[in-house]
């Protein structure tokens, strides 16, 4: 593909020196691939792991004619996301970093040397391009061994100087040289992201290169990741290519708009991207905190993932959203894109996990009255994929195991279930709480502060080794800019505060005071929803930054995690300049009896991650539990305690394949008497407590080998060294392992003989077979 990106300021920057010349990375005309060891083999496998859409790709590699089923010990699923390099940048090196090196001919002559700071880090790969000889050139390159007919992806963080310009390819590396995969950028002296993605077509060895357009320019990279993608294995339930006539909106198509709000649309007879037809949609007044949207009512089924593609034409600047959404309340959105114009056509891809059980809609929203946006090309369909999406290789976080503790006080119990977090949320430790007016913290007479206090003591005097995570929330009244509006906390708690240089104070004196006892910050919570955020994700972006700029300096350790929203304020906040100000990225999931469907909803999340160039960072869900949301059925008040109890381990065996780091379940007290971890004594540990502790000795610090689950319903977490945590989602069914178990564990905590021989009964209630 091949068109021009625009890179926008994040960030000035000085320049940055440059003076290795060219010596121990350089590279000839064609060039020898590097060692084994100088391209880096990670095993993370992020993106959703697809299937063939032949039936027989669709199952395990083996089932017998008696009906049982043989489990594979490497996923039986086709198509999963390979990575074949990554590079921080943060390893000390003098000239190219591990993977890297230069292909110079005719004379080029260049630099190249670690520079620093980077985008995301300590260090970043520089190059800048001194001359390009007699008729050469110079290129920054990574090699790799394609293949032909796959699809490779980059994803990189760049900085470029202002108004200079450079070119990146994925590219034959002998004659004659075919670029499979280009992108034009123009650099304005901020970091951005850049995605690069291509089929290569050619059984060749190639290359990802940057190529500088003049001497005398120079490029910073930093973040790099390159990936083989599956190939998208598309079940299309709609399309819409606006050839035939129509008057207003095409076939399919139709205007929702509320609260007063106009908007036309009409269909488009010239400068079309495709064909004869498009459609055209404009917004001429929101009306009274209203909106007008166009949709496509699309047949969409709970715990499948869909993909929306299309063209879109927009004016420069002018921004719209294009989204997946629940077509009854509350409304909840599962997929988002937020798009700005060009002035040209561009492709679209929105692609997510759709997780309610009523009607949606693929959605398109202007961001201002008086703007107008351009369809065509239009198509949606179901994306057959593995409801587990393995990060394979890497350890599993203890981290994953966090809770609330929201009654401390009437009792001082701490379970020994090798929990690791203690959210602060719900726990009377408020902002308004803590400075109820515009005086200074009063760290020494403060009830609230007394409590945080009184929380840091418990976690400490228990485990050393635990952490609390402190969320911020509840603007004070004095402070909010409408203290009148209304908030779960009261009048003024979710709206944003008038001055944002008091926001600044507050967090300095919280960073200061708690240095060394609290690490972990949470920027908001739930910034989506009006009760606790009323505020734009733009305005929260803000204060994130503000936050960010105020923990590092207090400590450089502490950690900054984003505040929790939807995926389609995610999009704008981490568009709105957050993306630089975070450590990790946070969502909610509260799951029904089908808790698989977090992995998708965290796929959700990294997927918007990676179009912002951060998909390197952790992903935090740091509140849910078994209960019942705003899609679920059952809710947890019909559900026994022991189906609660294998639920919870099922979704916290999803979240580790998916490589969620943190889980805080909510609340260690219960939500229902049923769903408790202690028992109204606080000493008996009830079947959902011992269901956590089980999850968390089989899954933290141990690395994930092989993760799925199968159309039939049979599911499957092995962990090295340790064993396979097996269930059937559905069901139950008979089934062979490949190998033979040495013992088996319970999520009670009780074990059970040797297994003769290996084949096994798989239930709704996980079990561990240890090897």
């Amino acid at each position: 593909m091949n068109h021009l990106l625009r890179l926008t300021c994040i960030s000035v920057f000085s320049l940055f020196p440059l003076s290795v010349l060219v010596g121990g990375c350089g590279g000839g005309a064609g060039g020898g691939l590097p060692s084994d060891s100088s391209i880096t083999a990670q095993s993370r496998l992020q993106a959703a792991a697809l299937v063939s859409s032949s039936s027989s790709s669709r199952t395990t590699q083996a089932t017998q004619a008696s009906g049982v089923m043989t489990l594979s010990a490497s996923s039986p699923l086709a198509g999963e996301t390979v990575t074949l390099g990554t590079s921080d940048f943060e390893a000390a090196f003098l000239s190219c970093a591990q993977g890297w090196d230069v292909n110079s001919w005719g004379g080029a002559q260049f630099s190249v040397s670690r520079v620093s700071p980077g985008a995301s880090g300590s260090g970043a790969q520089g190059f800048k391009l001194i001359s390009k000889g007699s008729g050469g050139d110079a290129h920054l390159v990574y090699r790799f061994n394609p293949a032909a007919g796959k699809t490779y992806r980059a994803n990189l963080r760049v900085k470029l100087d202002a108004g200079a310009s450079a070119i990146l390819a994925i590219r034959q590396n002998n004659a004659p040289f075919v670029n499979f995969a280009t992108t034009s950028i123009v650099g304005t002296g901020g970091w951005a992201s850049v995605v690069l993605e291509g089929v290569f077509g050619t059984n060749d060895s190639g290359a990802f290169r940057i190529q500088l357009s003049q001497p005398n320019q120079q490029i910073a990279i930093d973040s790099f990741q390159l990936r083989e993608m599956p190939k998208p294995v598309l079940d299309v339930i709609g399309a819409s290519d606006f050839e035939a006539p129509f008057s207003s909106v095409a076939t399919g198509w139709a205007v929702n708009s509320w609260f007063g709000a106009q908007a036309t649309a009409s269909r488009m007879s010239s400068g079309t991207a495709v064909g004869a037809g498009a459609q055209l949609f404009a917004v001429q007044s929101k009306g009274s905190g209203g909106n007008a949207e166009l949709y496509y009512a699309a047949p969409f089924v709970q715990g499948k993932v869909y993909r929306a593609r299309m063209k879109a034409l927009l004016n420069n600047g002018v921004r719209a959203v294009i989204f997946f959404r629940q077509d009854a309340f509350p409304y909840t959105v599962y997929a988002s894109k937020l798009l700005e114009g060009n002035g040209g056509w561009q492709e679209v891809f929105v692609e997510g996990a759709y997780l309610a059980n009523t009607s949606g809609s693929v959605r398109v929203s202007l961001d201002q009255a008086g703007q107008q946006i351009g369809i065509d090309d239009f198509q949606v369909g179901e994306v057959l994929v593995n409801p587990l999406m393995p990060s394979l290789g890497e350890k599993v976080s203890p981290l994953l195991f966090g809770m609330h503790v929201n009654r401390l006080g009437t009792h001082a119990a701490w379970p020994a279930l090798n929990q690791r977090v203690v959210r602060m949320h719900d726990t009377g430790t408020l902002w308004r709480d803590i400075q109820p007016d515009s005086n200074a913290v009063d760290f020494t007479n403060n009830a609230a502060i007394k409590r945080l206090d009184m929380y840091l003591a418990y976690v400490q005097r228990n485990d050393p080794a635990a952490s609390v995570l402190f969320t911020f929330s509840g603007v004070p009244q004095w402070l909010a800019t409408d203290p009148n509006s209304p908030g779960e906390y009261g009048p003024g708690s979710s709206s944003p505060p008038r001055d944002m240089a008091s926001w600044r104070s507050f967090v300095r004196q919280m960073a200061i005071h708690y240095k060394g006892r609290i690490k972990y910050w949470e920027v908001w919570n739930e910034a989506n929803y009006f009760g606790f955020w009323n505020g734009t994700p733009e305005q929260m972006a803000v204060m994130t930054h503000i936050a960010y700029q105020e923990l590092k300096s207090a400590d450089p350790a502490n950690v900054v995690v984003a505040a929790n929203m939807d995926l389609a304020a995610l999009d704008r906040y981490l568009s709105g300049g957050a993306k630089d100000f975070i450590d990790a990225v946070s969502f909610h999931f509260y799951f029904d009896d089908q808790p698989e469907k977090v992995a998708a909803q965290a796929a959700g999340v990294r997927q918007i991650m990676e179009a912002h160039g951060i998909s390197q960072l952790p992903i935090w869900n740091t509140e849910g539990a078994p209960d019942c949301n705003v899609s679920s059925k059952p809710c947890q008040a019909a559900m026994p305690m022991d189906r609660i109890a294998e639920l919870l381990v099922r979704g916290f065996a999803s979240m580790a394949a998916a490589g969620v780091s943190n889980f805080n379940y909510y609340v260690m007290e219960g939500l229902a008497p049923q769903t408790a971890l202690l028992a109204s004594d606080w000493t008996t540990v009830t079947p959902v407590g011992k269901a956590y502790s089980a999850a968390a000795r089989w899954l933290a610090n141990g690395q994930i080998e092989t993760a799925y689950c199968l159309p039939e319903g049979i599911c499957m977490v092995s962990v090295v060294g340790r064993g396979w945590l097996v269930w059937h989602r559905l069901a139950a069914a008979t089934v062979n392992l490949p190998f033979t178990p040495s013992a088996v564990e319970y999520i009670d905590g009780t074990r059970g003989a040797a297994v003769t021989g290996a084949t096994v009964t798989a239930t709704s209630r996980p079990v561990m077979y240890l090897k």
